[in-house]
């Protein structure tokens, strides 16, 4: 439940081609305010950025801990999905979102 009772305040962790459709897909629904972005890509940033215009730039996670948020979606690469990321993001106390788990020692569980 976000702080205050109103919509979830979420940052993005990778804005490519997946993540931006996430963030696009999340803001046009209208149940959820993007509030931070953070990709290392300069360009991708800008165009996220633009679409988001709100929203503030980091280039990292560490950029994007700094934010009061309510949550993080995970978009990076795959083989970025380490659970690093993800215990980090808990470690802050938000709960996060991975396109695709990992094991720990970089392969996908069974399913």
């Amino acid at each position: 439940m976000p702080r205050g009772g109103g919509r979830p305040r979420l940052g993005f962790l990778g804005v490519g081609w997946i993540g931006r459709t996430r963030m696009e897909t999340l803001a046009a629904t209208g149940l959820a305010e993007v509030v931070a972005i953070a990709e290392p890509d300069g360009d991708l940033r800008e165009q996220a950025l633009h679409r988001a215009p709100q929203a503030e730039g980091h280039c990292d996670l560490d950029g994007l801990l700094s934010v009061d948020l309510d949550g993080i979606v995970i978009a990076t690469p795959s083989a970025l999905h380490a659970p690093s990321r993800r215990s980090r993001a808990f470690a802050a106390g938000w709960p996060s979102s991975a396109r695709s788990p990992w094991d720990g020692i970089g392969r996908r569980p069974n399913r």
